[in-house]
């Protein structure tokens, strides 16, 4: 029904919901929130990440509508999966995953990255063990797990604008390692013992176009560096949002 000149506000909104070009509309009162579809919508090979808003936000349904809003169908997938149960790093061979986190296409995305640390050969050095960051950026943007240097500790890294963390964790304790950005909060999960926040990432501009490599970084060249010696299984990368 149209509403009528002295009517007043409107009390009624639409929420529409956008499933890969198939769209359903659910009318809501001014000020209540809208139940979140069910059963989840579905995709071949894909993984349902949840529904996002025109600015691509991860919709939260206890949030009150207050104007016309639409939703649409966010899927993820695994974009890199190591078909070998253990793969061995010498010294001289490295991973490039070829999953650019941080480009154009990808760097407002979220993801998750995860393998375990079944061997470690290195024992001193700044051996990396996963990378994805340009050592040439000033400050470095991107994420890095590696070795300290001279010590039994392991670090995480993590640069966006001038801020840089790393906390340590002791080298025997860890063996399963995942990272990953959920409405670009970055979190850290050891040995599935439970996520921990490690850096607000939604502020992230930088672009640029270095690859996830396991077992050795990039210099600015391109080039690997700080091989890393052991055995890595179990590596997968997730990107969200495909």
């Amino acid at each position: 029904m149209q509403q009528q000149l002295g009517e007043g506000p409107a009390t009624q909104v639409t929420v529409t919901f956008n499933n890969q070009g198939t769209k359903s509309t659910v009318p809501v009162e001014v000020g209540d929130t809208v139940s979140k579809p069910s059963p989840n919508p579905t995709k071949s090979g894909y993984e349902f990440v949840g529904w996002y808003d025109e600015n691509d936000i991860k919709f939260d349904f206890t949030t009150p509508i207050t104007q016309d809003i639409t939703l649409h169908a966010v899927f993820g997938t695994e974009v890199y999966v190591n078909d070998e149960e253990d793969y061995v790093f010498t010294g001289s061979n490295y991973i490039d995953t070829g999953i650019k986190l941080f480009d154009e296409n990808n760097y407002n995305k979220d993801f998750e990255i995860s393998f375990k640390i079944k061997e470690r050969v290195s024992s001193s050095g700044q051996a990396t063990i996963m990378n994805c960051m340009d050592e040439s950026g000033t400050p470095w943007p991107g994420i890095v797990y590696r070795i300290t240097s001279g010590s039994e500790e392991e670090a995480i890294a993590n640069v966006t604008t001038s801020i840089r963390i790393q906390p340590k964790y002791k080298r025997a304790n860890v063996n399963k390692i995942t990272l990953k950005r959920i409405d670009g909060i970055l979190y850290i999960n050891i040995n599935d013992a439970g996520d921990m926040v490690l850096l607000d990432m939604t502020s992230l501009t930088k672009r640029f176009n270095v690859p996830v490599t396991f077992g050795a970084s990039l210099n600015a060249s391109g080039n690997p560096q700080r091989f890393f010696k052991g055995t890595l299984s179990n590596i997968k990368i997730k990107v969200y949002g495909l």
